[in-house]
């Protein structure tokens, strides 16, 4: 009885070790990678990206080659797919489980818009409004709902943010 209760459990970590080190070791090599991409078209690097990182991968890509990419020590796949976008003048949004990418130049249409309200407890809202729209970030709209004791802030995500600290 002792030597199966003995060999069994000794079974059972070497089991539970072996997984260990097998989930270390699959994280460790999906994480990280080397590449060269100097010649490549730019939508077959993205592509080659997406498959080693098992990303979903879409968006307008330039029909062009790459002249020099070229990453010789180990780098994270995120990392590695926003220095390939920069360096090709676009940028990467992460929609959901999908990588979004596309030209520099539309990076207005794909930011994020805030609306925010405030409602004022000490002063009335039109009061403060002509200060508020002073102090406001470029590009954030500031109005008053009629009837109401607040603010409306709206604009880009982060222009909003950075206006709500007032």
């Amino acid at each position: 009885m002792k030597s199966t209760r003995h060999i069994s459990g000794n079974a059972a970590v070497l089991f539970l070790l072996f997984m260990i080190i097998a989930a270390f070791a699959s994280a460790q090599a999906a994480d990280e990678i080397t590449a060269d991409y100097t010649g490549w078209d730019v939508s077959d690097a993205f592509a080659d990206l997406a498959r080693k990182g098992s990303l979903n991968i879409v968006g307008k890509f330039p029909a062009a080659s790459i002249r020099h990419y070229r990453l010789r020590s180990k780098t994270y796949i995120e990392e590695a797919m926003n220095l390939l976008a920069r360096s090709n003048g676009m940028a990467m949004r992460k929609n959901g489980e999908v990588w979004v990418a596309f030209p520099e130049a539309e990076v207005q249409k794909h930011q994020a818009r805030a609306t925010v309200l405030r409602q004022i407890e000490l002063r009335s809202a039109q009061s403060l409004l002509e200060p508020v729209k002073l102090q406001a970030m470029p590009g954030v709209a500031v109005w008053w709902p009629p009837h109401s004791n607040t603010i409306a802030l709206s604009g880009s995500k982060l222009a909003v943010d950075e206006s709500k600290k007032l």
